[in-house]
């Protein structure tokens, strides 16, 4: 398969500690930062722009009345670190220092991206980011969380399990959901190092299986110590400085109504149309939906996610996909059943996306379908219903195909089915684990 013209482009590239950055890439990627820049920088200055909440989040820890007492409500602790970059340095107005600094994290997304997997999945990560989150892919701070999962997966897939672990505790300590990341590096370093095809037995020895099952355990329960043990630090920490909100990022959301962006809204949707009372709500900053069931549906999403992820890890057990389709599955997962979907989520998914397909027709009509989302958005509490309702085939689309998509991943990855691999020819077992 040939590469799209804009990956064949400029060969020549620079090489420094094991980093690749092609020259062109990064002339082209700056033409491209630049223009998004200018819309986020246009949506900043006019007031409708999510860094207003991070900018004042940073301010109220550093200089406000209750400086170094005052942490965010929605986010974990280590987000406030992100959001004090806003403030630094205080050359330009908040959001346009913000944004400088997440240009540069998106080139070290590309750059990671091309170093360690290859260019054309670089580029097709800058893609899918162009053409779905423009608007928003430096307007908000989700590239951070994205870049150390990502990084916490290379590490994985190179067995530096310890790095890995510490990088998955960093990436929830900025948002909640590598969390669930952290079995399938469990799943992966137990079959890496246990290595039960290579045991053998004797009388009165234990077997190679047996010991080597033994230093899987000790080694995941190492990886797990040094997990819980950045936790537990910077959680007290957390504790020290502001008692009352230290933990409110764990519970913000479970507090949250259904979303009208969620893949839930479809059956709130449905339900309109036999006469259940489902009013628009305009809170924590959002479009949501009002009614009792609204309010039922928001409580079934944690159950349903839990019942979900618990099942991706099953089948990760039994069919040994490739670690990149594992977590794209599981933040797939996260989230298609979260009672909220904000069209920014997708930028946890894009370096997974990249890695497991590079360009993908399906994967780029939902980037495509969740940029209408995004322009068509705003107008939503103030128009007519025909508009909404517009809005919402639209969203309905781009999340029935993200659940196709999904679906597509636990079928068939590379053209091989993941079926177990006692099922699988060696070739087929080869081609997955490459």
């Amino acid at each position: 398969m040939r590469y799209p013209a804009i990956v064949e482009f400029g060969a020549r590239r620079w090489q420094r500690w094991g980093w690749t950055l092609y020259p062109a890439d990064l002339v082209a990627l700056l033409i491209g930062a630049f223009i998004v820049a200018g819309l986020s920088i246009f949506v900043w200055r006019s007031g409708g722009n999510d860094v207003r909440e991070y900018v004042f989040y940073a301010r109220q820890f550093w200089v406000g009345p209750l400086a170094f007492q005052h942490l965010p409500i929605e986010y974990p602790p280590l987000a406030l670190l992100i959001f004090s970059l806003a403030l630094a340095p205080p050359l330009m107005d908040p959001g346009t220092t913000f944004t400088c600094w997440m240009i540069l994290f998106v080139l070290a997304t590309y750059s990671l991206t091309a170093s360690l997997a290859s260019r054309r999945q670089a580029w097709a990560s800058m893609c899918y980011l162009l053409v779905g989150l423009a608007p928003m892919s430096l307007a908000r701070f989700d590239i951070v969380p994205a870049f150390v999962t990502l990084a916490a997966y290379f590490a994985a897939q190179r067995q530096r399990y310890l790095l890995s672990y510490a990088l998955l505790a960093i990436g929830m300590l900025l948002k909640i959901y590598p969390i669930f990341l952290v079995p399938l590096i469990m799943l992966t370093q137990w079959r890496a190092v246990s290595h039960p095809r290579s045991s053998s037995s004797t009388d009165g020895e234990p077997s190679r299986s047996s010991l080597a099952g033994r230093r899987a355990l000790r080694d995941i329960a190492l990886g797990f110590a040094v997990f819980e043990s950045l936790l537990v630090v910077i959680f007290a920490s957390a504790t020290w400085l502001d008692p009352q909100r230290a933990f409110t990022s764990l519970l913000y959301a479970a507090g949250r109504p259904t979303q009208i962006e969620s893949t839930w809204s479809l059956a709130i949707a449905g339900a309109r149309l036999f006469g259940v009372p489902a009013p628009y709500l305009w809170s924590f900053g959002s479009n949501n939906w009002g009614g009792t069931l609204s309010y039922h549906l928001a409580h079934l999403a944690v159950p349903t996610m839990v019942v979900g992820v618990v099942g991706v890890y099953v089948w990760v057990w039994r069919c040994r996909p490739p670690l990149r389709a594992a977590f794209l599955v599981t933040l797939c997962v996260l989230v298609l059943t979260n009672a909220v979907f904000s069209p920014q989520y997708l930028i946890w998914l894009i370096p997974f996306v990249a890695l497991t397909y590079g360009f993908d027709a399906g994967w780029m009509a939902v980037m495509l379908l969740t940029l209408a989302d995004i322009f068509t958005y705003p107008f939503v509490h103030h128009v007519t219903n025909d508009l909404v309702n517009h809005f919402l085939l639209i969203v309905a689309a781009r999340n029935l195909l993200l659940v196709a998509l999904t679906i597509r991943v636990l079928w068939r990855i590379d053209g091989v089915r993941t079926v177990t691999p006692a099922q699988r020819s060696p070739a087929d077992q080869a081609l997955l684990e490459s």
